[in-house]
């Protein structure tokens, strides 16, 4: 009997641990499910690609307050991470317990439309809107379409007119710059691009050659200009094409017709450029040109002993002439690419 008693008590010592047993993976089984099924975020989360940080209130809405209130941000990203389109995973743990949701990175900035100028032509001419016009985007400037809106210029009739160009990108950011149309009689009118672009391309026939890289073409240029240029203080800024001809002809201008005789140059020699004027002093301009190392500065009037022809951003915006007031070279165009850095 007694025999029987203790191995009584032994089945029911084994069926109250094993109840326990069970109990305790149950437990483990409902911990299990909910952490893989609890998910207090917001669906569909996104950010601007502008943003430099992320916010635990970019995750939570008002429901889920408490866990908001015990939560912290476990992934780190930097600015150019967070930049980058795209989903991303982040990590945030609420009460010492680790869960995953997503973000997306949408693109919220406007295209960037540079290298505009106002327009000064004949009655009844035709005008290449966009000819040097230039357009960028932070996702890729093969994403971005330019749209001329000259809905509102007459070129048969004499006057001023106002003409949009419109770029869009992918993501459906758009951006608008307005520039001036000036239609004038045909003795008033500047010479054409490519009465310009004749003289331009006799000149430099005769100081490049067959094989000469894009910068060996662009210290060409800018030995003709020290050479064939004399500066004076003014300069009839009404085209570039005006600004072009009056150096090419004269052999004297301002910094306009520097400019002017150097686009058109590089124009010819099929050297990508854009023109920059300063913070300071709009009515000051110089080239920027694309050889094969990247993008540089150009200026063929520098002042006794410098030698501004393809220098970087940062070597000509501590640039400075003593004859001329600081900061003659620090660019106001923001969208401007950046130079390379030697």
């Amino acid at each position: 009997m007694k025999q029987a008693l203790r191995s009584g008590r032994l089945k029911i010592g084994h069926i109250l641990i094993a109840i326990a047993v069970c109990l305790s993976f149950l437990s483990g089984i409902q911990e299990v499910f909910a952490y893989v099924t609890y998910d207090p975020f917001i669906e569909n989360i996104e950010i601007s690609c502008t943003r430099k940080t992320l916010k635990l209130t970019d995750f939570f809405d008002e429901a889920h307050e408490e866990d908001l209130a015990n939560a912290t941000i476990e992934s780190k990203f930097t600015a150019d991470q967070l930049s980058t389109l795209g989903e991303k995973e982040v990590n945030i743990k609420i009460k010492n317990r680790l869960f995953k949701t997503t973000f997306t990175t949408i693109d919220t900035v406007k295209p960037h439309i540079y290298n505009t100028s106002d327009f000064t032509v004949a009655k009844g001419a035709t005008v290449a809107y966009k000819s040097s016009v230039k357009v960028s985007d932070n996702a890729g400037d093969d994403d971005v379409t330019l749209e001329v809106d000259n809905s509102k210029v007459n070129l048969n009739k004499i006057g001023n007119y106002t003409l949009t160009y419109k770029a869009s990108d992918l993501a459906g950011n758009v951006a608008k710059k307005q520039v001036k149309v000036n239609v004038v009689s045909e003795s008033e009118a500047p010479p054409t691009a490519d009465e310009v672009y004749k003289v331009a391309n006799k000149i430099l026939k005769k100081i490049t050659k067959e094989g000469m890289t894009k910068r060996q073409i662009a210290e060409a240029i800018y030995k003709w200009e020290i050479d064939n240029l004399t500066y004076i203080s003014t300069s009839d800024k009404t085209s570039w094409e005006r600004g072009a001809m009056q150096g090419f002809k004269t052999g004297r201008g301002d910094c306009f017709n520097f400019y002017s005789c150097a686009k058109a140059l590089f124009d010819c020699a099929g050297i990508e450029n854009i023109y920059l004027t300063a913070k300071n002093n709009p009515n000051h301009y110089w080239n920027f040109v694309k050889v094969e190392e990247g993008w540089y500065h150009f200026y063929g009037n520098p002042a006794p002993g410098y030698n501004l022809c393809l220098v970087t951003d940062d070597y000509i915006w501590n640039y400075h002439n003593p004859k001329l007031p600081a900061g003659q070279f620090r660019w106001s165009q923001t969208d401007k690419p950046a130079s390379a850095k030697k």
